[in-house]
């Protein structure tokens, strides 16, 4: 899922947080998980949003992450 982040950690590609749980996008940035949960709070209430699966939605409509169709390489 997409997060913003106004700091001098927003030069990461967002690209590196796709699939990432919240817990392991606050170790990557380290930050407090309760921040990145602020964080995507704070841009699910700017848009409006309700839930986790609509900011996924949004997301997606609006090619910020990119969907991979077909067989992932899991092992």
């Amino acid at each position: 899922m997409p997060f913003v982040i106004t700091s001098s950690k927003s030069s990461l590609d967002h690209n590196d947080m796709e699939g990432k749980s919240t817990k392991e996008v606050a170790f990557i940035l380290d930050l407090s998980i309760k921040t990145v949960e602020t964080h995507r709070s704070n841009v699910m209430r700017k848009l409006g949003i309700h839930s986790v699966s609509e900011l996924v939605l949004y997301a997606v409509r609006n090619n910020i992450v990119q969907v991979q169709i077909g067989p992932t390489a899991s092992h």
